[in-house]
């Protein structure tokens, strides 16, 4: 599919955006005729870390296991621009995520569109800022490889025990970590 636009916006000229799921190319310039064309065109935001919104903590919601409240909070990311986003938890005990993880797989969304869900710790070793340091722990290599795919972003302080195999892991799976 290809629109046009007199302006796109982060060029400041004229051109045709070709794309199926992605975009293909950006091509400047005078746009065929047979193309629609718009004043302006923008690219949403992409955000990769939503611990929550307004009235909405996603922990919080995930643990109520409140369908509403996660729809509340993509529906108003997207009322600001954002058209793809990424669930952060943040750390808590290792048998938490499970659950948590199964809920946000199986919560239909409406609004911008989750890009699977990242795990801000609990792997976040002698830096972990504002995060509960009674939840830090060690890398656990048996729940890194059970993650389910859901699971795009992990975060691992590079310092911890068994983090190397762990970001293996992980870029294996086609996962991002970050440390």
């Amino acid at each position: 599919m290809q629109v046009a636009a007199r302006t796109i916006v982060g060029h400041a000229a004229s051109g045709v955006v070709s794309f199926g799921r992605s975009i293909e190319s950006v091509v400047l310039g005078t746009a065929p005729d047979d193309v629609e064309t718009f004043d302006y065109l923008c690219a949403g935001f992409v955000d990769l870390q939503v611990n929550g919104y307004d009235d909405v903590d996603l922990w919080h919601a995930v643990r109520a296991r409140d369908h509403a409240a996660i729809n509340r909070l993509s529906e108003r990311l997207l009322d600001h621009g954002v058209t793809s986003w990424q669930p952060t938890l943040v750390t808590a005990p290792l048998d938490r995520y499970r659950d948590a993880l199964e809920f946000l797989t199986d919560t239909p969304l409406s609004g911008a569109q989750r890009i699977g869900v990242h795990l801000e710790g609990p792997f976040l070793g002698r830096a972990p800022g504002a995060h509960r340091r009674d939840h830090i722990v060690d890398v656990d290599l048996d729940f890194v490889a059970a993650l389910p795919s859901i699971v795009s972003m992990v975060t691992i302080a590079p310092e911890s025990r068994g983090s190397s195999q762990a970001i293996a892991s992980l870029a294996s799976r086609g996962m991002l970590s970050r440390g």
